[in-house]
């Protein structure tokens, strides 16, 4: 059987002139694709400078190569300058804090509470930064679901006192409670006199 050769020989040739076309169509589109992609990259760098020269983080260019006009109109952003920051310096409303869930995320379980080891006020304020004058506390990343004012009659048992801060005051604050501590010392019956009380609490 005799074999057409011609017939193969222009069908190489047209699945070579497709592949060509197909390569050229590829690199146009790849080129075009760079081009974008610099003149993006090119708007993103000329807004980012806007920005920062605005805020004042970069000075204006001192080199003449620049156009009179962009010139001009940084001139004009830098004088706004001023009064854009004292329009600025008005702060935000805060948004209101959201209430605290029903069941704290920040409870630990069971504590392992020991008595063999003396505790100190200095203690017990280092340890609890968060806790405000008078003894009281609230959370300060949301609104707390309760207010507890936990009082605690006191007479002559400043260990015990000091105990009862140390260990209850974490798992107050973990329960995310609005609490006070009240320390009510009781009063001498016959002289009115305040017993002995620790001078800090």
């Amino acid at each position: 059987m005799a074999t057409d050769f011609s017939l193969i020989h222009r069908t190489c040739k047209l699945v070579v002139l497709l592949c060509f076309l197909h390569i050229s169509v590829t690199f146009f589109f790849y080129v075009r694709t760079l081009d974008i992609r610099f003149s993006f990259v090119q708007n993103q760098q000329s807004h980012s400078n806007l920005t920062r020269l605005r805020h004042g983080l970069v000075p204006a260019s001192s080199s003449g190569t620049e156009p009179k006009e962009t010139a001009t109109r940084r001139g004009q952003e830098v004088e706004r300058q001023p009064t854009e920051r004292g329009q600025n310096t008005t702060e935000e409303p805060m948004k209101p804090l959201e209430k605290c869930p029903e069941t704290s995320p920040l409870l630990v379980g069971p504590l392992r509470v020991e008595f063999n080891i003396p505790v100190s006020l200095e203690q017990i304020k280092r340890d609890n930064p968060n806790i405000l004058p008078g003894g009281r506390f609230r959370p300060k990343d949301c609104v707390a679901l309760q207010k507890v004012a936990v009082i605690i009659p006191f007479r002559k048992r400043d260990e015990h006192l000091k105990f009862w801060l140390y260990y209850l005051h974490p798992v107050l604050q973990r329960q995310q409670l609005d609490y006070g501590v009240y320390v009510i010392n009781q009063v001498e019956p016959l002289t009115g006199l305040n017993l002995d009380l620790p001078a800090e609490r």
